[in-house]
């Protein structure tokens, strides 16, 4: 069995902004297991408190950018984009230094 990292977040809750410094993880908007090459990467790092990250996990980051603004703008502040005919975010890769 393989080595269970916890990912902790130095930042709050980007959807509901729970603090509490054990309790808030990054969530990798890519998964790690598709795209291993973007798992420490700063766009790809989504800080969401433990029920966040469970709901993301349900709803998918679409409907959970549309239920909270915060987790949009974070989306777009580090460079994602919504294709509204796929209703998916996308990364443009030629932006990674």
């Amino acid at each position: 069995m393989g080595k269970k990292v916890n990912f902790k977040s130095e930042f709050p809750c980007c959807a509901c902004g729970e603090s509490r410094e054990d309790y808030v993880f990054e969530h990798h908007v890519y998964t790690r297991k598709a795209y291993p090459e973007y798992s420490d990467k700063k766009f790809n790092l989504m800080p969401l408190c433990l029920r966040c990250h469970v709901e993301i996990h349900k709803i998918g980051t679409s409907s959970m950018a549309d239920k909270f603004y915060s987790v949009k703008k974070w989306l777009e502040d580090n460079g994602w984009e919504i294709c509204e005919t796929k209703r998916t975010w996308i990364f443009d890769k030629s932006k990674i230094v």
